[in-house]
């Protein structure tokens, strides 16, 4: 569990020099009517599953189905983590776990 707190944290160190923080506190600064993402889920219930359902040692290509630029992949014991580029879609960096490089949380 530390090794996960560890990666957000450090995903989170990474993202303020591209999401243009700036450090102003000016309520004035901010644009009006600016859009707010609270809330993001994804299903992963595509009808492409549906119509193609995998035979026993078969897997979908590629891995992970939709927009996620700009992977990297790190190892620590039997875990593998990704994280991607995300900034431009929605706030926040998604971090995925997998055990065999096929089946992702």
């Amino acid at each position: 569990m530390k090794c996960r707190q560890f990666l957000f944290l450090s995903a989170l160190l990474i993202m303020f020099p591209f999401t243009g923080f700036s450090g102003n506190s000016n309520p004035k600064a901010t644009a009006k009517n600016a859009p707010v993402i609270t809330r993001f889920v994804y299903q992963g219930n595509d009808q492409v599953y549906t119509d193609n359902p995998l035979k026993t040692d078969e897997f979908y290509t590629p891995i992970l189905q939709g927009c996620y630029p700009d992977p990297a992949i790190t190892r620590k014991g039997d875990d593998y983590y990704l994280v991607c580029s995300s900034f431009a879609m929605f706030p926040g960096v998604p971090i995925f776990h997998s055990k065999d490089l096929v089946n992702w949380t």
